[in-house]
């Protein structure tokens, strides 16, 4: 291998690792317009993990992981993004009621036109076969101001 080939390999991998590390850059920053708070009044749950009642701030990590932090606890999301037709006019945060327990279902941005959806079937399955396939109440949370 001649200096000159060695100089392109060399040029192509330090092009290579700074275009990965810009785009990990950009991408983290297209996200974090994508971070709000809200105070649960109930606790509420994600998965298995329990969240007590208090103030929480979702944020977007990426295109399917969402992060939901309070004060003494917090939980990796996986989310999906749903299309919607229109901006929302204002946030919320949505969740499903099954008997006395909660968990967090959607959550709708301001001025965004897609929501996020928290999957949780599996934990609420079980739950609806538990109460013989009873409908879950829909529980709306106003969202505080966007955080940055």
């Amino acid at each position: 291998m001649n200096a000159l080939s060695s100089f392109k390999s060399r040029a192509i991998y330090v092009a290579a690792a700074l275009a990965i590390g810009l785009s990990s850059t950009t991408t983290k920053a297209q996200y974090q317009a994508d971070r709000v708070q809200f105070v649960a009044p109930f606790a509420f749950e994600y998965g298995s993990q329990h969240l007590p009642a208090g103030k929480y701030v979702v944020s977007r990590e990426s295109s399917a992981i969402t992060l939901i932090r309070g004060r003494s606890v917090g939980v990796m999301a996986i989310t999906q993004t749903t299309s919607d037709l229109q901006p929302a006019s204002k946030g919320k945060i949505v969740f499903r009621k099954y008997g006395q327990r909660y968990f967090l279902t959607q959550v709708w941005l301001p001025g965004k036109a897609s929501h996020l959806t928290f999957d949780q079937k599996k934990a609420m399955r079980k739950l609806e076969v538990a109460a013989g396939n009873a409908e879950p109440t829909k529980v709306e949370v106003a969202l505080l101001e966007p955080t940055r």
